[in-house]
């Protein structure tokens, strides 16, 4: 008798996090590495930077190399100073996109990706699946006051992280059966204070609130992956390296439950 029995769909959700996105390289590569297929990804800020370039390639060593290669001078090249609407232009950070990816179209990548953004008018997330990969990319990375916000159908988007920082409702809605979430915000609360000061309690909030939703929207997943990178600044998109390790440890832990699922 033939078996006619479809394997199970795989639906990966990268979170926000800026540098702690790093840590998305290695969870990449350990499923590669154990022959986990991924049918679908959707991506919040960094997480949508590493998921568009990946779905783009479906090389995620090449991904790794960039990481490896960036300096600062990279980084400092990236910046485009402007005052209305955000500190930075945002244009050069589609430049760099750009240097790698080329200027692919969703239809043409070779996994099916999904970038995700936040509406600053409405307050409802916005979802890319088709159109210009690197402008989505651009509008999900947008972090509010540092990135001016990107301009489309009437929308002024901004940072994904704001609405949905681990977009698993999405992948399940596109019929994804076994849903891995990548939780980078797990790591907003380690940090500890002496005393909560005038400047320091309205960052503690906000990452408390990021905290919490990243939590509910992870809970949605069937496998949770919570890379313990601890406090990673922005300074560490040079010399990550070893984030790239922490991403991979927490995927191995992981490995053996995502094989049982798929049984």
């Amino acid at each position: 008798m033939t078996n006619n029995k479809k394997r199970s769909k795989i639906g990966l959700a990268l979170g926000s996090g800026g540098a702690k996105g790093i840590a998305h390289i290695g969870v990449i590569k350990e499923l590669e590495k154990n022959g986990i297929p991924i049918d679908m990804i959707a991506g919040a800020s960094i997480g949508a930077m590493v998921g568009g370039a990946y779905c783009t390639t479906k090389n995620i060593l090449s991904v790794e190399e960039v990481v490896k290669q960036t300096n600062w001078k990279q980084i400092f090249r990236m910046l485009d100073p402007k005052i209305k609407g955000g500190l930075l232009g945002g244009e050069k950070v589609k430049v760099f996109f750009s240097d790698y990816a080329g200027t692919p179209n969703f239809k043409d990548l070779k996994i099916p990706f999904i970038a995700v953004a936040c509406d600053l008018i409405s307050g409802e997330t916005y979802y890319f699946n088709k159109g210009d990969v690197v402008t989505a990319v651009r509008a999900s990375t947008s972090y509010p006051s540092f990135f001016r916000p990107v301009k489309h159908k009437n929308m002024e988007l901004v940072d994904g992280g704001l609405s949905a920082p681990v977009p698993v409702d999405i992948l399940r809605e596109n019929g994804m059966d076994i849903i891995i979430a990548v939780n980078l915000d797990h790591n907003l609360v380690e940090e500890k204070y002496k005393k909560f000061t005038l400047t320091n309690v309205p960052l503690r909030s906000l990452n408390v609130m990021r905290y919490n939703l990243a939590k509910k929207e992870a809970a949605r997943a069937d496998i949770i992956i919570e890379p313990k990178t601890g406090n990673v600044y922005w300074d560490k998109f040079v010399n990550g390296d070893h984030i790239v390790k922490i991403g991979e440890n927490a995927m191995k832990k992981e490995i053996e439950k995502i094989k049982n699922l798929l049984k």
